[in-house]
């Protein structure tokens, strides 16, 4: 599931979704009518979004309007910046994958979910 469908989901069911995680998602923040970040003020979630230092889908400015959205509804969020990977680090068959990068991606993930779903 992509970083929109995870937010997009906890918008739509507030009640049944406690946390959503985006990995090296994209256009999570954009100009678009049915952006995610429009949907902030209906997540009851805890979100985690890591974002690659490098990624023209999500650039530091749609960082910062998502992350203000996020303030406003008061949703507890954390975004973290994966400095030195690109789009797609995860992902083992992708041409940015970065096994260090990814690495840390599957331990913060299990954290978070640790932490959230207790």
């Amino acid at each position: 599931m992509g970083g929109g469908r995870a937010l997009n989901a906890a918008a739509t069911y507030p009640d049944r979704i406690r946390a959503a995680a985006s990995f090296h998602g994209g256009n999570l923040a954009s100009d678009a009518a049915d952006s995610p970040h429009r949907k902030a003020a209906s997540i009851k979630a805890r979100v985690y979004v890591g974002m690659s230092g490098t990624d023209r889908s999500f650039p530091p400015e749609q960082s910062a309007r998502l992350a203000e959205a996020l303030r406003v509804a008061d949703v507890d969020y954390l975004i973290e910046n994966y400095v030195g990977v690109a789009h797609g680090w995860c992902v083992p068959d992708h041409s940015a994958f970065n096994a260090v990068g990814a690495e840390r991606h599957w331990k913060r993930l299990t954290e978070f979910f640790a932490e959230t779903l207790v």
